[in-house]
C-alpha cells in the first residue's frame, strides 16, 4: 500500500513538472534506453516551443548521435539510421553554437566522432585544435577519433601531426595511441618514428595486439637496413661515426667533432682507391649536426655517394654498423671494445677472431690521423702438429707489425722438451726474431737470465 502510495507521488510530481524539466526526464529515459528516435524527436518538439536548453541537453542529444556509430571510427558504408544521427547531430550542434552556448569538452569529442564517421578527419582535427577559443582543455579521448582514422587510413604525417598537438597540449597518449602510430610507422616504413620509448613509460606490460605491432616494426626495421644495403654498392669499410666523432671530446668546449669524422672517411678514400666508406650515424645525431650550416654540405654530399646511413630512433646503432661490417665482409672502424655484444652471444671465441681481422683503430695526435690496420697475422697461440703451442710475440707499437707477416718456422715440432729442475716436462717457448728465426728455451721462468733470450746470430 505504501509503494502504491509513492508510486503514485511520483505521477502527481511529474504531471506538475514544467516544460524543461519533463524534457529532461524524458531525454534521460532516452539515453539510458539508447533510444535515437526518441530523442531526435523529442529535440525537434522542443525546438518548436521555443524551449530553452543547456548544455547537458545538447551533450545528451550528441552522446545519443555518435553512440549509436558504435565509436567505431571506420569508414564503413553508414546505413540510413546513421546517416540519420549524423545528420542530426551536426544541426543540433550547429543549433547550440547559434543559441549562444559555449561547447565543451563532451561536445566537441562527440562532434568529432560524428566528423570521423562521416569521413572527414580533418574537420574532426579542426574542431579539437579550435577548443582554445571556447577556453577548454582537449583531453586523450578528445584526439582519439582523429588520430584512429588517420592511422587507419595510413595517413602517417597527418597522425604525427595529431600526437605533435596532443603532447603540445600537455596530453599524452597511452598504449592504444601508441601502439596504432607504432603500426603506422612500421607500415609507412617510417624508422626515424620510434615510439618504443614512450610505451615503456606508460605500460608495464603490453597486450597481445600490441606486442605484435612490435615485432612487426622490427621486422620491417630490419627489411629497411637490409633493403638499403641491398641498393647500394660494396663497401670496403665500415665506420662508427659516433665514435669517431666523440674521441676525446670529454672537456668543457667539447662535442661531436665532425671535422675528425671527415678525416677518417677522406683517409679511407684514399686508401681504397677512390671507394666511399660507410659511415654509420644515429638518426638524431644526423639531424642536430644538419642544423649548422657549415655541416649540411658535407653530409649531403656524403649522402648522395650512397656514404651514410642514420639508424632510426631508440634504437642501437651498435648493431647496425656490427651488421654492415659482417654483410660486407669488411673493415670496421672503431675504438669500441664491443665487449656488451660479446657477451649477448652465444659464444665470444668466433668473435674475438673476427674482431681481430676487422676492426681498425685510430688515434689523432696532434690534429694527425692514424689508422691502426688490422695484423696480417692472428696473434693467437697456434698449436703445432705434435701438440706443442708457439707462442707469437709482436711488438704491437711497431708498423712493420701490420705490415710484414712473421712466417714462423714449425720445425721445431720435432725438438725434444726438456726436462725442468723439477722433473717436469717443460715446452718451447718460441720468439719470433727477423729473417724467420725462432729461439727455443726451456726451463723455469725464474731461472732464465736475459743472456738466455738474446738473438742468436
Amino acid at each position: 500500500m505504501e509503494v502504491a502510495n509513492q508510486a503514485n507521488h511520483g505521477k502527481k510530481k511529474k504531471k506538475h513538472q514544467n516544460p524543461e524539466g519533463q524534457f529532461r526526464f524524458e531525454l534521460d529515459t532516452c539515453s539510458k534506453n539508447k533510444d535515437l528516435s526518441g530523442a531526435i524527436s523529442l529535440y525537434e518538439t522542443a525546438v518548436s516551443q521555443n524551449l530553452r536548453l543547456n548544455h547537458y541537453h545538447y551533450n545528451a542529444l550528441l552522446y545519443l548521435c555518435s553512440n549509436s556509430l558504435n565509436d567505431s571510427y571506420t569508414l564503413e558504408t553508414l546505413d540510413s539510421s546513421k546517416d540519420s544521427a549524423l545528420d542530426y547531430g551536426f544541426q543540433i550542434f550547429d543549433h547550440m553554437l547559434a543559441s549562444g552556448i559555449n561547447p565543451t569538452e563532451a561536445t566537441i569529442t562527440a562532434v568529432a566522432r560524428l566528423a570521423v564517421a562521416k569521413g572527414d578527419a580533418d574537420l574532426a582535427f579542426e574542431l579539437v585544435k579550435n577548443m582554445g577559443k571556447y577556453k577548454i582543455s582537449p583531453r586523450l579521448r578528445s584526439y582519439g577519433p582523429t588520430l584512429f582514422a588517420y592511422c587507419q587510413t595510413s595517413e602517417a604525417d597527418k597522425a604525427y601531426s595529431v600526437e605533435e598537438n596532443m603532447v603540445s597540449m600537455g596530453v599524452h597518449p597511452e598504449e592504444p595511441e601508441l601502439a596504432v602510430l607504432l603500426k603506422v610507422s612500421s607500415d609507412a616504413r617510417r624508422e626515424e618514428k620510434v615510439y618504443l620509448q614512450k610505451l615503456r613509460n606508460c605500460a608495464r606490460c603490453v597486450n597481445a595486439s600490441t606486442a605484435e605491432i612490435i615485432e612487426r616494426w622490427f621486422c620491417s626495421s630490419l627489411a629497411s637496413v637490409e633493403d638499403w644495403l641491398d641498393n647500394h654498392a660494396e663497401y670496403e669499410a665500415v665506420v662508427d661515426g659516433a665514435n669517431v666523432g666523440l674521441y676525446q671530446q670529454n672537456f668543457a668546449d667539447g662535442g661531436f667533432s665532425l671535422s675528425q669524422l671527415d678525416a677518417v672517411v677522406r683517409e679511407l678514400y684514399e686508401r681504397s682507391q677512390k671507394k666511399w666508406p660507410l659511415v654509420i650515424l644515429h638518426h638524431r645525431r644526423f639531424l642536430s649536426l644538419m642544423e649548422n650550416p657549415s655541416n649540411r654540405k658535407m653530409l649531403e654530399e656524403w649522402k648522395a655517394q650512397g656514404a651514410l646511413y642514420t639508424t632510426p630512433n631508440g634504437s642501437n646503432d651498435d648493431w647496425y654498423w656490427l651488421y654492415a661490417a659482417v654483410k660486407f665482409k669488411c673493415l670496421l672502424v672503431t675504438d669500441d671494445e664491443m665487449r656488451d655484444h660479446i657477451f649477448e652471444l652465444l659464444g665470444s671465441n668466433f668473435f674475438l677472431r673476427w674482431k681481430e681481422r676487422h676492426q681498425v683503430r685510430y688515434s689523432f695526435m696532434k690534429c694527425s690521423l692514424g689508422l691502426q690496420m688490422p695484423p696480417s697475422y692472428s696473434l693467437v697461440i697456434q698449436a703445432r702438429s705434435c701438440g706443442h703451442p708457439v707462442e707469437v710475440l709482436a711488438n704491437l707499437e711497431a708498423p712493420e707489425a701490420y705490415q710484414t707477416p712473421y712466417n714462423i718456422s714449425f720445425n721445431l715440432c720435432k725438438a725434444e722438451t726438456s726436462t725442468t729442475d723439477n722433473g717436469l716436462k717443460g715446452n718451447p717457448i718460441s720468439f719470433p726474431l727477423s729473417e724467420n728465426k725462432i729461439t727455443a728455451v726451456t726451463g723455469k721462468r725464474k731461472d732464465r737470465s736475459p743472456s738466455n733470450l738474446k738473438q742468436h746470430p
